[in-house]
């Protein structure tokens, strides 16, 4: 059987903000990178570093949707970085990575 890492979700204040999941992002704790995340998008620009993230589904993916649409709506820039592996892989294969602002 394989097991979720548990998610803890860093905040580092800044210009932009940069929240930092640890761990995997999946139905189980998506909502716990939501609530997060959307507090900080609408409040500011925001950097969303993905470099500590082992795996994300779709519940995962629908969370990053929703921050760069809520951050647009909000006047806010809001930006994926350090996706790789697996992470960057979902993404591709979604073809988020022509909606989503990744960086490298």
């Amino acid at each position: 059987m394989i097991y979720a890492r548990p998610l803890q979700v860093d905040v580092e204040p800044g210009a932009p903000v940069v929240v930092r999941p640890h761990g995997d992002v999946d139905a189980n704790c998506a909502d716990a990178l939501r609530e997060t995340l959307l507090a900080q998008v609408r409040a500011s620009d925001v950097a969303l570093d993905l470099s500590a993230v082992g795996f994300i589904d779709s519940p995962g993916v629908s969370v990053l949707v929703t921050a760069h649409r809520t951050a647009c709506a909000a006047g806010h820039r809001f930006a994926i970085r350090g996706a790789d592996g697996v992470v960057l892989k979902v993404l591709h294969a979604m073809g988020l990575e022509q909606v989503l602002p990744l960086e490298r």
